[in-house]
């Protein structure tokens, strides 16, 4: 399915269950959920959780990303918003990016390099204090 028909599919499904009724907040409310839930699934899928939780949260994350994009969809029909027509033009403009952000991007992994660096030294020396060592 495309974009444009998910959309459409989307405007339609909302009127003929009443839910074009909802009000803008609450669709974003709701977007908020959908993304607090994609949110957890990474976290569980990067190591707060043991194996068969990480695999029940890759195995969902799919879905998680598609009730985050349905209620995008949402948002942009209560604007008239066409977002196919908006991400053609998002993709026409993206090849500009490399060279304006390529700078931000490897300072931002410094940063971050950096960061996780710092973290393994605490936790190497706070195992060690915990070792009486």
């Amino acid at each position: 399915m495309q974009l444009v028909e998910f959309q459409q599919w989307t405007k339609n499904t909302d009127r003929s269950t009443q839910w074009d009724l909802i009000t803008t907040p609450q669709l974003v409310s709701h977007l908020a959920e959908e993304l607090g839930e994609i949110a957890r699934s990474v976290n569980r899928i990067y190591g707060y959780a043991d194996e068969q939780v990480k695999l029940e949260h890759q195995a969902n994350l799919g879905l998680e990303l598609v009730e985050a994009l349905w209620f995008l969809l949402k948002i942009a029909n209560r604007f008239g918003i066409d977002l196919d027509a908006e991400a053609s033009d998002f993709i026409d403009t993206a090849g500009e990016w490399q060279d304006k952000y390529f700078e931000n991007l490897i300072n931002g992994l410094q940063a971050l390099d950096q960061e996780l660096s710092t973290a393994k030294k605490e936790l190497a020396w706070k195992s060690c204090q915990r070792e009486g060592g």
